[in-house]
């Protein structure tokens, strides 16, 4: 029952203090299934920023184990006069920006189902590259949009709307809830930039972090990736089919969840299902010319697009791109391992679905991306108090030239670089 790491399977550790939540599972708010991703791990990190409001210490008090045994082996620091618990507060005092409404919950629901039925009208008219570009387009503002804010559980105040458009949106994507769960949520967005956990950098094709070992033909990584990135998509739906058969389920070194067979269930049928719609639907519907011209058309558009959103986020010169040596505030960590571009851009919000103000979705995940244009005035001027480099393109093609640059200098050998 007791985890690598000296965390029982049992309990979630917050602070290093062990809780029993098993009971209260059930009547989380954010619903079962984001609780359940810190049962047997340290997610204080977790715990932290998906409640910018603190649930009441009676509560947590209710479930702590009494004279637990505590393990204080967490890298990052949460101190209260630190810099994101001061952060913490501020934004709690300013409600518009990170307090999401009904009515706007309903609203991004009605965005999204305008979005998807775009997709099937797009579909139905599929008889050149041009409809094929745009078809691309669509599906890659679905992933950057409403698939990673319900990954989130930012999409919607309510659980199963979260859960109902994170796994539509995923079958259209090219992966499973559990997949990504373990490898964005739970190991990309709490330790940012630290090998191996964080395996969200497509290594070995690339070298971005210094702590990977570099390989010749990095030397011109800054070349060929531009190349590769339209693929990218094809690449991670295949190597996620693939690893549907590992046994332990692995995303890099982080476990992935399955809380019931249901759940292993749900991930073959969301992979068949996306396949048979990505690589299949084409050739059925359109002479075999035509199928390969439009499936050219979506995939290299979709997947470029997708690409260059995530690469720009932390692979960029600037950024904090090494593990870090001794303990260090959790939002400070997530600040400086971070980017943002056109942060004051209503269309680079929008096409990006919030992804340009990562800075702002790193310290606040489960607040919607539609808030942090308001958010980003909040952490700039907190940054600024507690001397935090705040790092920023003024717009997608300067985030780009930083991207180059840092491709370039991570393809060098030491010396040179």
């Amino acid at each position: 029952m007791t985890a690598k790491s000296g965390h029982d399977y049992r309990y979630w550790y917050l602070h290093g203090i062990p809780y029993d939540f098993n009971d209260f599972a059930k009547n989380h708010p954010g619903g079962i299934k984001a609780i359940m991703l810190g049962r047997g791990r340290d997610c204080t990190a977790m715990f932290e920023s998906y409640h910018t409001y603190r649930p009441a210490d009676a509560l947590l008090e209710k479930y702590k184990i009494k004279d637990g045994e505590i393990i204080d082996g967490a890298f990052f620091t949460y101190e209260s006069d630190g810099f994101y618990m001061t952060l913490k507060e501020r934004a709690r005092q300013d409600n518009n920006a990170i307090f999401k409404d009904a009515n706007e919950s309903r609203k991004e629901l009605l965005t999204y189902i305008t979005k998807l039925m775009g997709n099937i009208t797009l579909l139905q008219n599929l008889g050149n590259w041009i409809y094929g570009i745009l078809w691309g387009l669509c599906r890659a503002m679905c992933i950057v949009g409403p698939t990673h804010a319900g990954s989130h559980y930012a999409f919607s105040r309510s659980p199963f709307v979260n859960k109902f458009i994170y796994a539509a949106s995923m079958a259209i994507s090219g992966s499973t809830p559990a997949q990504w769960t373990s490898k964005h949520v739970i190991a990309h967005h709490v330790d940012t930039n630290i090998v191996p956990v964080d395996d969200d950098t497509m290594y070995p094709l690339k070298r971005v972090l210094p702590d990977h070992q570099r390989l010749p033909f990095h030397s011109l990584q800054h070349i060929y990736i531009w190349f590769l990135y339209p693929f990218t998509l094809s690449f991670w739906s295949i190597s996620n089919a693939i690893k549907l058969f590992a046994n332990p389920p692995v995303e890099g070194v982080t476990e992935v969840i399955y809380l019931h067979k249901f759940d292993i269930l749900e991930s073959w049928l969301m992979m068949a299902f996306h396949l048979t719609q990505r690589f299949v639907l084409f050739f059925v519907l359109f002479p075999f010319s035509t199928a390969i011209q439009l499936y050219l058309a979506s995939e290299m558009t979709a997947s470029t697009w997708f690409s260059l959103q995530f690469a720009v986020n932390h692979e960029v010169d600037g950024v904090v791109d090494h593990t870090p040596t001794k303990k260090v505030d959790w939002g400070k960590h997530q600040v400086i391992t971070s980017h943002n571009y056109g942060s004051d851009s209503y269309w680079a919000l929008f096409l990006s679905g919030g992804l340009n103000t990562q800075i702002e979705h790193h310290l606040f995940p489960s607040v919607h991306y539609h808030h942090y244009a308001e958010l980003s005035k909040i952490v700039r001027q907190t940054c600024k108090e507690f001397n935090i480099k705040y790092i920023a393109s003024p717009n997608f093609f300067q985030a780009l030239i930083a991207h180059y640059r840092h491709l370039k200098r991570m393809g060098k050998a030491p010396d040179a670089a």
